[in-house]
């Protein structure tokens, strides 16, 4: 089990490792989201208000990483970790703007990720190979009381 370092996926990826009985997770910080600036922690509605237009028109704020940089970082983590997990299976906690970099670069074919859901990516002889998007949670009714949301 690896995850990102931002606290959203490491608290996933905590939760996983212990229902799958696994030992902690491993921190991989080049695995952190998209750095967006300004559009940080803003729902799509709330950049429309904060910035509208830049959506639509395809503008990003000053300081948005660049998608080539993100590929580096992104790549630099998966390489590293691949070392460390060898020919192990690892279940990765990443971010939404990491996965569609990474299969932009695998030439996959583009859609919308939901939450928890991903693509097996296979290390083979320093090549990442692109296997098939899971939705694990795919016909799962998930209900949390409204308190819980308060």
């Amino acid at each position: 089990m690896a995850t990102s370092t931002l606290q959203r996926s490491r608290a996933s990826a905590e939760i996983i490792a212990e229902a799958m009985g696994c030992a902690p997770p491993i921190l991989v910080p080049e695995l952190i989201e998209r750095d967006v600036r300004e559009f940080s922690g803003l729902t799509r509605e709330q950049i429309e208000e904060r910035f509208p237009g830049f959506l639509q028109d395809g503008r990003r704020p000053p300081g948005w990483e660049h998608d080539d940089a993100l590929l580096t970082r992104v790549l630099a983590g998966l390489n590293r970790l691949a070392g460390l997990v060898g020919d192990r299976t690892a279940v990765v906690v990443t971010h939404g703007g990491v996965i569609y970099s990474l299969e932009a670069h695998l030439g996959c074919e583009p859609g919308r990720i939901t939450n928890m859901s991903g693509r097996w990516v296979t290390v083979a002889r320093d090549q990442l190979v692109a296997g098939e998007r899971v939705h694990p949670l795919d016909g799962v009714d998930i209900q949390m009381p409204v308190s819980d949301l308060l």
